[in-house]
This record gives structure tokens, sequence and C-alpha cells, in this order.
């Protein structure tokens, strides 16, 4: 049985949609990060996702530093689940092809592992670690997690940072646009 494919607002209706209405849809994109969706409903009208993708972009290289922080620490820890559950993005993120063919003993060590360099990482630079999965096994992303652990906080949170838009990018590209059903199904 195929599952029916969530979509977006259209841009028009977006743009004329309620706070509520827009902040669900926005976190589809963005997980839950206040600073950030504020500004956006702010900022409206847009003329298309991508431009509010790019307008994101502007305003959290302009962010101060805790608005920062907040923004990416919306997104879930890549090999864990938070406490109220993934999105139904991430979660799609984060089982990949890869993973859903692994045995459960190889999958539940690399869970494992990467929730130890999780900690690491947050207990060094004070945020989470972000990455734009793509088609990587999450075996695939523990040598980049260890390579990032080497750089400067700064270089991290500006790299964790465009990893979140990216990953905006990739899910706005899955998603279809326009149609008269509800964002509600991933939220």
């Amino acid at each position: 049985k195929m599952t029916q494919q969530p979509s977006l607002l259209s841009i028009e209706s977006l743009n004329k949609a309620s706070p509520d209405a827009f902040l669900h849809t926005v976190n589809v994109l963005f997980e839950t990060a206040p600073p950030l969706s504020k500004v956006l409903l702010e900022s409206r009208p847009f003329s298309s996702y991508e431009s509010l993708i790019e307008t994101a972009d502007k305003f959290i290289a302009k962010m101060d530093p805790k608005d920062r922080l907040e923004v990416i620490n919306a997104h879930p820890r890549i090999g864990s689940a938070p406490k109220g559950g993934l999105s139904a993005m991430s979660q799609s993120e984060q089982q990949g092809a890869k993973e859903r063919g692994m045995e459960a003993e190889k999958l539940e060590r690399l869970d494992r592992e990467l929730d130890q360099l999780n900690q690491e990482y947050e207990n060094k630079f004070g945020f989470k670690f972000i990455i734009f999965k793509g088609e990587r096994s999450k075996e695939e992303v523990i040598p980049v997690l260890k390579e990032r652990m080497k750089r400067s906080k700064e270089e991290e949170l500006e790299t964790g940072l465009r990893e979140m838009t990216a990953i905006a990018r990739n899910r706005l590209s899955k998603l279809t646009i326009g149609s008269s059903h509800s964002v509600q199904a991933l939220l």
C-alpha cells in the first residue's frame, strides 16, 4: 500500500495562512526553531519556497549567537529520537535505505556509537551535530562527525547552519506544493 506523499500549501496560500498554519508549514522544512519561524512569519510574502529558504539563510547569518544556537538545537540528534519523537521528515531521513537493510545488532551498535559521539560533540561545542545525511548511512556519518570534532566552534556552527538549510532544501524537493492535501501528515 502506497502512502500518500504529504504536501505543502501553495506559496500563495502560505502567504495568506494564519500564523499557526504558516508556522506548521515552515516547521516541516526547518523543524521547530522559534527565532527563525517568527522572523519568517514577519517577512511574508514570499515568491516561492526557495525564496523563503534563502530568506532563512540571510536571517540565520544575522542572528545573535543565542538565537543561532536555538535554531541549530531545534534539529534532532542524528541516530536518536528525542523524547517527543522525530518528525516524519526526520524519521525518513535518519532511517535511509542503507539502514533498512542492516542487521539489528549492527544498527544498535552504530546508534550507540553515534549517541556517544553526539554527546562528546555537544560537550565540546555546546550545540547539536547537524549533517545533511542524504544517501549516506549512519556508518558513513561517523567518520564525518569525528573529523568535524577537530574544528573550531565557529566553523562548526557555520557548517551546522548550512547543513540545516541543505536539509530544508532537500525536504522541499521531496514535497508536493499546492495540492489540497494538508501538511498535517508530516507533523
